[in-house]
């Protein structure tokens, strides 16, 4: 725990690219799913960090452009199952529209995969495929709808 302490000690020092104030550790951890702040590759080859509400709109603006994107497949369960595509903290990045399950051939075996068809926030069409419910999932932009 001393090592993580330091760690956020010095990114508190540093502060987040995005400009926010970076909130005290014993505001962060307690009952949180996350550590409180995201990482993105830099312009110089370094990680900026930002907190999270900032992460999440960049998240969402590249979605506008990106041709591939990495996330995380989610599932809500509110009178049926209902999947999502995520950031690590749980944000909605697209809905879900149609899923497949399947095997993967592996070295070690047979894995369950799922492909699935997505929308994104701005409505435009994914194709994605990944292991299920909170592993990360790979998305390339589709031709036509989703």
């Amino acid at each position: 725990m001393a090592e993580v302490r330091q760690a956020y000690a010095d990114l508190r020092a540093r502060g987040f690219a995005c400009g926010c104030p970076v909130p005290p550790f014993e505001e962060v951890f307690p009952g949180t799913r996350t550590c409180g702040y995201a990482r993105r590759r830099g312009e110089g080859g370094e990680d900026d960090f930002y907190c999270l509400p900032c992460a999440y709109e960049r998240e969402r603006a590249d979605l506008k452009t990106a041709l591939k994107y990495t996330a995380y497949l989610s599932i809500e369960e509110r009178g049926g199952r209902a999947w999502y595509v995520t950031t690590w903290p749980g944000e909605r990045l697209a809905e879900v529209t149609s899923i497949r399950r399947s095997v993967k051939h592996t070295w070690a075996g047979l894995k369950p995969w799922l492909y699935f068809r997505a929308v994104d926030l701005h409505g435009q069409a994914w194709i994605g495929q990944g292991e299920g419910e909170g592993t990360y999932c790979r998305l390339r932009r589709a031709r036509g709808r989703a």
